[in-house]
């Protein structure tokens, strides 16, 4: 592993910690921002891809084939693909959980590779939200939506914990 994808993984980490002393603060729209920037790192990490900005859901787009590109992007243009509603969120963790957990024997490591796929979902689930989280917009202050009865804040830890996981399985890889 590069020491570039070593240093955004370290990075991830503190993004992810820094994450849950906001959220036990109270203080929501930050953690959940911080919480998408170590899914970020992560994704650049993982993927040794850093020249991306902002878009690192971009980075996934690359490495679909060329064929499906077109339906890729339609895809994510869709507004049943967005997170936005506690249903759907607990759909997508579930299904970060069963590519985590399930899939192999729990005595088999994951291979960083089999991140990449639960790292998107979890990336997928902020991606509305990240940018409403964290700036006023008019008379739209997030401090008022993203409180302690906003799905994402009522299912906080469990994102946290998949972040965590991803994290973990990573960090076997780094020497």
């Amino acid at each position: 592993m590069k020491e570039e994808s070593k240093n955004y993984l370290r990075m991830s980490l503190e993004d992810l910690e820094s994450s849950m002393i906001l959220y036990s603060h109270n203080k929501y729209p930050q953690a959940i921002f911080l919480l998408q920037q170590s899914i970020e790192k992560t994704t650049k990490g993982i993927t040794g891809t850093f020249d991306h900005n902002h878009r690192a859901l971009n980075i996934y787009k690359e490495m679909v084939n060329k064929n499906l590109k077109k339906e890729i992007e339609e895809t994510f243009r869709k507004d049943e693909f967005q997170v936005n509603d506690e249903k759907t969120l607990l759909v997508f963790i579930d299904s970060i959980k069963l590519l985590l957990f399930e899939q192999d024997s729990y005595n088999s490591p994951l291979k960083v590779g089999k991140i990449t796929v639960p790292n998107f979902l979890l990336q997928q689930i902020l991606f509305k939200h990240v940018n409403s989280a964290r700036y006023p917009k008019g008379e739209y202050t997030p401090l008022i939506e993203y409180t302690s009865e906003h799905f994402l804040i009522k299912h906080y830890n469990k994102l946290y914990d998949l972040q965590k996981a991803c994290l973990d399985e990573c960090f076997k890889f780094i020497t």
